[in-house]
């Protein structure tokens, strides 16, 4: 992972580096599910600053599409978190369905 991934594109392309890395060394095998999930949220920027800066790259990072995920208690801050993730999520699913069917 590199750490100056400050775009949601840069991030993606990490993730999906991550799930080939990780299906190639075995450890997809039995719970793919747990492990596309630990992929996705650590990736998620965690400084205030990272996160702004990705904020103002990408407005759609303000919106959150799984209501049940966000604290709005939180503050914008977790708000974006979530969302980057849920674009993390669907990328590592995304790579995850097409590395079986390479297979």
């Amino acid at each position: 992972m590199r750490h100056d991934a400050t775009t949601i594109e840069q991030l993606k392309a990490d993730v999906d580096e991550e799930v080939r890395s990780t299906h190639k060394q075995g450890y997809m095998n039995k719970y793919p599910e747990d492990s596309l999930h630990e992929i996705a949220d650590s990736h998620v920027p965690i400084y205030y600053s990272t996160l702004t800066e990705m904020l103002a790259g990408d407005g759609s990072l303000a919106y959150v599409e799984d209501e049940g995920l966000c604290d709005p208690t939180k503050g914008v801050h977790h708000m974006i978190q979530v969302a980057i993730y849920e674009h993390l999520l669907q990328q590592a699913h995304e790579t995850w369905q097409a590395i079986q069917e390479e297979e």
